[in-house]
């Protein structure tokens, strides 16, 4: 079948239009500014140095997998529906993006193990991606990859079909901030996590974030601490509907550390758990004993956590708090500031925790449980 480029090009000021009938990727070949209007089928694309997309239409990405590339990373996968490799570049436009994950999440990978393609990459400087809505993304929906000084702002993202459909991960980057964005999905909505380099100096503020009622919706650090994840900061932020509010997690396999971290000004409603931190998340093996004091070593150091005006609203399904710290992975220096978990009669027993090898601190808290004197912030078995 002939395809036709339609492309109205300015070659002065190095900007192209493209609709239906237009082929994206050739027009980011001849332009430095793309704007993409109508709705367009298109398939992966690679946005370079100083380019601007702008999609004011709905991009539907290719519906199979023969129209993307194999990657061959630490685990095998399709390329990114937008590869974003580069400086200067921007994303945005008003549009929607749909990854036409259906075609994705039921697909048989048995045979060559291949993970789905992510929505969107990015992997550069001073990047924006910003004004767009992401619906149904194959599997991760935005990964910023090994970036530094990349905004994402005034962001919508659905993806309510299948698991690891995390919003937004920001994986080995610094200095990145998250704004203003609304997140329903089945997984994290967004997750700080170090596979490949060290991740620290984030900002995330005014994140929305849902999930099913029984997967999804957490603002999460972790589970992939391998390099290290530092000075992050969450806050004035809502959760609903959620398995998990505020999700720590690691395993000793994983090494490396969780650092200095703050919560704050933290909203949540219909959410099971809304502290859960899980030292042995993936199933590393653990001991049944709990820490009488913090072990001298310890396979990922997690320390100085701070949860400052953390509020969840009562509801019958409010599990309280989970605060499992392992022997090899204990949880140090934890900073409990105006903790309101309101749930039924059972937030007044010891039940209402799950706690193990936790050391920290905390004051007004309800309930007052965490307010011991000691510096062992919980029981000293699991419950």
């Amino acid at each position: 079948m002939l395809v036709v480029v339609l492309l109205a090009v300015v070659e002065a000021r190095g900007a192209c239009s493209v609709d239906e009938r237009g082929d994206v990727r050739e027009a980011l070949r001849r332009c430095t500014s793309v704007r993409v209007v109508g709705e367009v089928v298109a398939k992966p694309v690679v946005v370079t140095e100083s380019q601007t997309l702008e999609i004011e239409g709905r991009w539907r990405a290719w519906p199979t997998p023969d129209g993307f590339k194999i990657l061959e990373e630490k685990h095998r996968q399709y390329q990114p529906v937008i590869d974003v490799v580069g400086s200067r570049v921007r994303v945005t436009g008003g549009g929607v993006l749909d990854g036409q994950g259906d075609k994705y999440w039921w697909h048989d990978r048995a045979g060559n193990h291949l993970r789905p393609p992510r929505l969107l990459r990015v992997r550069g400087e001073d990047v924006e991606i910003s004004r767009l809505h992401f619906i149904n993304s194959p599997f991760w929906t935005i990964h910023l990859f090994l970036c530094r000084r990349v905004t994402v702002t005034n962001v919508t993202i659905t993806n309510i079909g299948a698991s690891q459909t995390d919003g937004v991960d920001v994986d080995s980057c610094e200095q990145t901030l998250v704004d203003s964005i609304r997140v329903t999905a089945r997984d994290d909505a967004i997750a700080y996590k170090a596979t490949m380099g060290v991740s620290r100096a984030h900002v995330a503020r005014r994140v929305y974030a849902a999930g099913d009622g029984s997967r999804g919706g957490s603002l999460a650090v972790g589970s992939e601490t391998n390099r290290g994840i530092s000075d992050v900061l969450i806050e004035s932020s809502n959760v609903e509907n959620a398995s998990a509010g505020i999700l720590i997690k690691t395993r000793p396999s994983r090494g490396g550390y969780i650092r200095n971290i703050l919560f704050r000004d933290i909203k949540m409603a219909r959410v099971h758990r809304p502290l859960y931190l899980d030292a042995a998340y993936g199933g590393d093996t653990t001991s049944d004993d709990c820490c009488a004091v913090p072990p001298r070593d310890s396979a990922v150091d997690v320390t100085n956590i701070t949860f400052n005006t953390i509020h969840a609203t009562p509801w019958d399904g409010l599990r309280g708090a989970t605060l499992v710290g392992t022997d090899r992975v204990p949880f140090r220096d934890l900073h409990f500031r105006g903790l309101r978990l309101n749930g039924t009669a059972d937030a007044a027993k010891p039940s209402f925790y799950k706690c193990c090898c936790a050391f920290g601190d905390s004051s007004d808290t309800f309930p007052p449980s965490l307010a011991r004197p000691t510096r062992r912030v919980c029981w000293n078995k699991k419950s």
